[in-house]
């Protein structure tokens, strides 16, 4: 989502750099810098670092920009710190979702330094209502802009649910991570294959619990129809071959798996989680349950399998997608609170440059 906000703000007019503080995807960046986006790597080990603190410190004077712009908790003490000491005008921050104070170190010290943020961004309003909750003292610096994505890219490979039909594939694209408890999703098919014997599972992604996955499929005799593809970036093509998105998460701000999923022309199957159900309406183009449940799941799977019902919320999703969720829909609500964020800064430092 950065690189696709860089090389937006860049084709606007705008001038967008990129700062790597930790260990970064080389793919990514060598994609942002092909799209002309500069990348500062840092390399940060592990711990506090004061040497890459005062290195963001030199490199934001000599960049003089308007706005640091961090992602999540862990960078923006840095951000908030150098950019503070740099003199940049606004500094801002990003929270993609809810931790749930589950790092209370990490918390702790995003907490400390939001009295010198003057914005807090969240991508959905229900994260920003439980950040409203736990902070209270900061209501006035929330905001809410959805993320969005480069929807050309799915829209040309767009998918045809329920042309298979019996014979139909679920899918996701994520991290094998616990918090997105893809086993979950696992005994969820094993409970729809009861009902429907042409179903598949497909996986695209990797991560630290894909040998607990595989395990499970394993154990439930689950091989032949469920498939994992590993990490790979042809996610518009993967996306294209498949009649139902599927996120199980078990906490989520607004997933762009689900945003990609709606450009391509799927109909979602989702947990309750974060904003998914204020961007993809449920009924018109998405099937809901609670977390953490294989058999709300597999009925929340079951609840959408007709052929029609498929190819129409498959459809409502995408129009959505291309009408609101857009990487050119959320510049421009960054861009409008930015420059409302700068406008008293600049008048404030012209009133200082005149003469008593």
């Amino acid at each position: 989502m950065v690189v696709d906000l860089a090389i937006t703000q860049n084709t606007t007019g705008d001038l967008a750099s990129i700062y790597c503080v930790h260990r970064h995807e080389p793919a990514l960046k060598d994609y942002a810098e092909s799209c002309g986006v500069s990348v500062r790597t840092l390399n940060k080990p592990p711990g506090f670092s004061w040497r890459i603190l005062l290195g963001m410190v030199r490199q934001l004077r000599a960049d003089r920009p308007d706005v640091v712009h961090t992602h999540n908790e862990l960078v923006h003490p840095y951000g908030t710190i150098a950019g503070r000491l740099a003199g940049v005008p606004v500094i801002a921050n990003t929270l993609h979702g809810s931790k749930n104070k589950q790092d209370s170190h990490l918390h702790r010290n995003f907490n400390a330094v939001l009295p010198w943020t003057d914005a807090i961004v969240t991508v959905s309003e229900q994260t920003r209502r439980q950040l409203d909750f736990e902070n209270a003292g900061q209501l006035r610096k929330t905001h809410t802009v959805r993320n969005g994505i480069p929807v050309d890219r799915f829209a040309a490979k767009t998918a045809s649910p329920g042309k298979r039909w019996p014979a139909i594939k679920f899918g996701t694209v994520g991290r094998l991570a616990e918090v997105k408890d893809q086993l979950t999703m696992i005994r969820a098919i094993a409970s729809v294959r009861e009902r429907f014997e042409s179903v598949e599972l497909h996986i695209l992604g990797d991560g630290p619990v894909r040998g607990d996955l595989e395990a499970l499929v394993s154990s439930l005799r689950l091989q032949t129809i469920v498939t994992f593809h590993g990490a790979s970036s042809n996610v518009p093509e993967f996306l294209q071959s498949l009649d139902v998105f599927v996120l199980s998460s078990l906490s989520e701000g607004l997933p762009m798996s689900v945003l990609e999923a709606m450009a391509a022309g799927l109909p979602i199957v989702s947990t309750r989680v974060g904003g998914t159900a204020e961007v993809a309406p449920e009924g018109l183009t998405a099937a809901y349950c609670e977390p953490g449940n294989p058999e709300l799941l597999a009925a929340a799977m079951l609840s959408i399998l007709e052929p029609v019902r498929l190819r129409d919320m498959g459809h409502a999703a995408q129009r959505i997608a291309c009408a609101s969720l857009t990487v050119e829909a959320m510049w421009r609500d960054y861009r409008k609170l930015f420059q409302t964020l700068l406008v008293p800064r600049r008048r404030s430092l012209v009133w200082n440059l005149l003469p008593a």
